[in-house]
């Protein structure tokens, strides 16, 4: 993700997360690009949905590792989810072919000379009226070391 976020200044980029839920808690083991049918502007990011199912399918063969999240960058001063991205996680939270109690975003937002990471989990809760989606930003920060302790041991 760092890697393909520092040479994509200028445009958007992303992928999936794949990895493995431990209750209410997301392991991620592997992250996808976006594809070679990816769709990338400098205020868009679609990712190519067949590679990344052929990445998915690939990762569980291998791991059991299943789909647990998204990430992308943000190449504009938008310090946080867009609109877009938060009616993207709530479609996919409510889709009623996928089962998530907690799915992981990761945000990277580029610039000429800094990468600023950013990781959010969202969660789904049944209230007494409703169901409820809670999107909680867990980290903020620069990007660590590939070798740090920052993110309890795991590199992104």
């Amino acid at each position: 993700m760092r890697n393909l976020a520092s040479r994509s200044i200028g445009i958007e980029c992303g992928g999936i997360l794949v990895g493995h839920n431990v209750g209410r808690d997301i392991q991620i083991v592997a992250a996808s690009d976006g594809g070679p049918n990816a769709e990338q502007s400098a205020t868009h990011f679609l990712r190519d949905t067949s590679y990344c199912r052929e990445f998915l399918a690939r990762s569980y063969q291998k791991s059991g590792a299943d789909y647990v999240g998204e990430w992308h960058s943000h190449v504009v001063s938008l310090c946080g989810l867009s609109v877009g991205d938060l009616n993207t996680l709530v479609g996919i939270l409510v889709d009623p072919d996928y089962d998530f109690v907690t799915f992981a975003v990761v945000l990277i937002v580029a610039s000429d000379d800094s990468l600023e990471l950013l990781v959010y989990v969202a969660e789904t809760a049944s209230g007494e009226y409703r169901r409820r989606i809670v999107v909680s930003e867990l980290y903020r920060g620069k990007f660590p070391d590939l070798n740090s302790e920052d993110l309890g041991g795991e590199s992104l």
